[in-house]
């Protein structure tokens, strides 16, 4: 009826206007048409740096419950735009054909579609959810022809006697159909997205422990196996059997993937045991002395793995009078070496030598909780690399903790910075939620939109165990807790990962106290942040927000907790004067914030009872399986002196895309002979340059990519780049290269420039909270490109479309 309308509207205000002679138009508009009428009424246009977060509609209504609602469509939405970027990446440099360009727009229509402010806020229907989930998951399948045709072109070359198929596994849920299916030996094959090698954990969940891992060289590389977690197991969506999971650390070129051989290890030999009742010992050694031992010792003999003598009717005690009661002292021993003439031939010099070198081998104690000697800073700072940083593990609070009743802060690490000890520890909560009738505004329930917890100080959760496992590759410790969560933080032993991850299962989060609850975890540390902490703005810059405080007007808080949540896409952190500081990357959206000193607190699960009144029209009690949803999720978290760098930010964003392969009819041999690691960056891109798009673009036939650089490097003197778009790419010369405006639909000199009262400061962080005067961004003078090499300011993102 609405449009009905509308249509009236503007076919009889046409005929009118045409009829009276009125220059005047009536259609439907669109952003781009409004954007133009503003523009081109030149207004002179006030300046706001900062964002307008967190926003409220009352005193008591602050919509920062969006920001973590529906966690599972967040993540969801998250790793479908790794799954985009990387499907649009290999279609272009496998050079595969143009009808693939459909299902590519396809699953790049649902992307947009996912971004609408009633989708990854999680403030729709759960109906409406499930349709999401439903076209996402369509396009994501329906797309993954691209993948496989891509990696099987360039691992296979030319030869088409037989494909690989990709299975793209749920490892959120630790199952993988192929791991389970296969008889025989699997391919794991790891692609990476972004412009530099990066080293990524890999975890392959089996059926059976039994595997061993190699590259294309033959190196066998560094395994853990270790049980899935019953929290895991015994997720509502789970069908599956395996129990294990193998983890192990993948090296990966830039721009390009990687393959491994997993294969089953042989099965022991059972072995062929004689069994002999001896019924006198001293008979026994008495045969064995009159043979050359040295020679049996040597050589096997009688005494092979698979020809085992068992000794029967010995006595508890020694008979008297025995030469034998101290056969296998060493005196002794090589006392029934001596020939008779009292020389030893070559034989019992060899078998001395056996003999000794056995002695001084260490034995075997099972390792103790704490394996490594306590040491002081000032050992450890000579023992560093960095004498100003020291960093090591407190196994000791580790151990301590797994013997208390309470689950609060998990005492994690410890890092010594120049005269300084800073603490890393974690605890486990949840909020109440506020209930009521929403007729005013002291009735306010918490819902979809709105995060209102019923008091201030939440909840700890309850202890139920935990426990500590280290290995070969990582130690972690597992936390469960009788509310239905589970916590396992985790450190990888090799120092090329610089972060600590959390996995996090939450749910069914319990109601029958008919009471809806909003689960945290709280990273404590003892930074001096002074009351400040810092969020990502859209996945880019870090933005200072300050606890109880606007950067544009004098605020009155009548929620002290909802009012100091943001939303944060990619990364929290905060620091002190001395610019330690206290980093964490989640792998979804979620809210955040920083309420005691020296904290940052991340909301990962929301289960309420009540509507907020302003749209849902349902309360955000999401359920699966019959049960209340269940959310499983991983953060990253670590120590640095220096900013937050983008790359962080980006590998765990984009992490790398793992595929597992049946290689039932394929042996290591011939495997071997395949392309197994390939990257397709011709040349190194500089420090701080990341490849932000790479696709097909423009109609079928003209053979153009779109292609956008960025440099995510903060401002300074060093801070611009230069890239070679002529040495971007192996797969073709360009043969015209143009510059388009960030949306690429038009030429960078048509963008548009605007009127403003005054400039922009150069730093927003700087100027907020800061009574000392903070310079402007003046426009700066730009550096010419020298053909294809084109300059790259700090946080500057240029797009080309480029022919080939």
């Amino acid at each position: 009826m609405w449009f009905k309308n509308l249509d009236k509207l503007i076919l009889y205000g046409n005929l009118k206007a045409a009829k009276d002679g009125l220059n005047v138009t009536m259609f439907y508009s669109t952003p781009d048409c409004y954007l133009k009428a503003v523009r081109d009424s030149n207004p002179v246009l006030p300046l706001k740096q900062d964002d307008f977060f967190p926003y409220a509609s009352d005193p008591h209504a602050y919509w920062t419950g969006y920001f973590t609602s529906r966690p599972t469509v967040k993540y969801l939405e998250a790793q479908t735009n790794t799954y985009l970027q990387v499907v649009k990446q290999l279609q272009v440099l496998a050079g595969l054909e143009n009808h693939n360009r459909a299902v590519l727009d396809e699953l790049k229509s649902v992307m947009g579609v996912m971004q609408h402010h009633d989708a990854v806020t999680g403030t729709e229907k759960q109906h409406v959810t499930r349709d999401y989930v439903r076209m996402v998951s369509r396009a994501v399948e329906d797309a993954h022809m691209i993948v496989t045709q891509a990696l099987n072109r360039s691992i296979l070359g030319g030869d088409a006697s037989f494909e690989l198929e990709f299975d793209r596994c749920h490892f959120n849920e630790s199952r993988c159909k192929t791991t389970e299916e296969a008889t025989g030996n699997m391919i794991i094959t790891i692609y990476n997205p972004l412009a530099w090698s990066v080293v990524s954990p890999v975890n392959i969940p089996t059926v059976d422990e039994e595997y061993e891992i190699k590259d294309g060289k033959g190196v066998v590389q560094t395994i853990q196996v270790t049980n899935i977690p019953d929290t895991v197991l015994n997720m509502p969506s789970r069908v599956s059997k395996s129990k294990k999971e193998i983890t192990f650390l993948a090296t990966l070129p830039p721009l390009g993937y990687k393959s491994y051989y997993m294969s089953k290890k042989p099965k022991r030999n059972i072995r062929n045991v004689k069994y002999e009742e001896v019924p006198d010992i001293d008979e026994y050694f008495e045969k064995i002395r009159k043979k050359n031992y040295a020679e049996i010792a040597l050589e096997g003999g009688e005494f092979e793995d698979n020809n085992v003598v068992f000794l029967t009717n010995i006595p508890d005690e020694p008979k008297k009078g025995s030469s034998y009661n101290y056969i296998n002292s060493d005196k002794r021993a090589k006392a029934l070496l001596k020939t008779k003439k009292g020389s030893k031939d070559r034989n019992v010099e060899e078998f001395e030598k056996l003999f000794d070198e056995q002695k001084i081998k260490p034995k075997r104690h099972r390792p103790e909780e704490n394996p490594y000697p306590s040491m002081s800073g000032e050992e450890m700072r000579m023992l560093s690399d960095d004498p100003m940083v020291v960093e090591r593990f407190t196994y000791d609070e580790l151990a301590d903790e797994a013997n208390q009743q309470s689950v609060s802060a998990p005492k994690m690490k410890s890092l010594q910075y120049t005269n300084k000890i800073y603490n890393l520890s974690a605890s486990h909560w949840y909020y109440p939620a506020a209930v009521g009738n929403n007729r005013v505004f002291e009735n306010r329930s918490s819902g979809a939109y709105i995060f209102r917890p019923d008091a201030e100080s939440p909840i700890q959760l309850r202890a139920k165990d935990n426990q500590l496992t280290e290995g070969a590759v990582f130690i972690e410790n597992r936390f469960t807790t009788h509310d239905n969560a589970a916590f396992t933080y985790r450190t990888y032993k090799d120092d090329r990962i610089k972060f600590d991850e959390l996995d996090f299962i939450v749910g069914p989060i319990d109601i029958s106290d008919d009471i809806g609850k909003e689960y945290i975890v709280r990273y404590e540390s003892n930074i001096i942040s002074n009351g400040e902490f810092y969020t990502d703005s859209n996945g880019r810059q870090m933005i200072k927000r300050k606890l109880n405080k606007r950067p544009a007007w004098n605020l009155t808080l009548e929620e002290p907790v909802a009012g100091n949540y943001y939303p944060v896409v990619a990364a929290a952190s905060l620091k002190d004067d001395s610019n330690f500081q206290l980093t964490v990357l989640p792998d979804r959206a979620v809210g955040a914030a920083s309420l005691q000193e020296g904290c940052i607190e991340i909301m990962i699960h929301r289960r309420l009872l009540h509507d907020d009144a302003f749209g849902v029209d349902e309360a955000l009690n999401e359920t699966e399986y019959g049960k209340g949803l269940v959310v499983r999720g991983t953060h990253r978290f670590f120590f640095t002196i220096d900013p937050v760098t983008f790359k962080d930010v980006l590998e765990m964003r984009l992490r790398p895309q793992v595929f597992v392969s049946d290689a039932k009819d394929l042996n290591y041999g011939s495997w071997m002979n395949l392309n197994n690691e390939k990257s397709w960056l011709q040349a190194p891109l500089p420090d701080g340059v990341h490849f932000l798009t790479l696709e097909p673009f423009g109609i079928e036939g003209q053979h153009q990519l779109l292609i956008r650089l960025e440099n995510y490097l903060d401002e300074s003197e060093s801070s611009s780049r230069v890239v070679d778009l002529g040495q971007l790419l192996t797969i073709s010369s360009f043969n015209s290269v143009g510059e388009k405006a960030l949306a690429a639909d038009r030429g960078v000199k048509e963008k548009w420039s605007w009127s403003t009262i005054e400039e922009f400061s150069e730093s927003f962080n700087d100027q907020y909270g800061s009574s000392k005067p903070v310079r402007k961004a003046h426009e700066k003078s730009k550096k010419s490109d020298d053909s294809y090499k084109v300059n790259l300011d700090a946080k500057q993102i240029r797009t080309f479309v480029v022919t080939y």
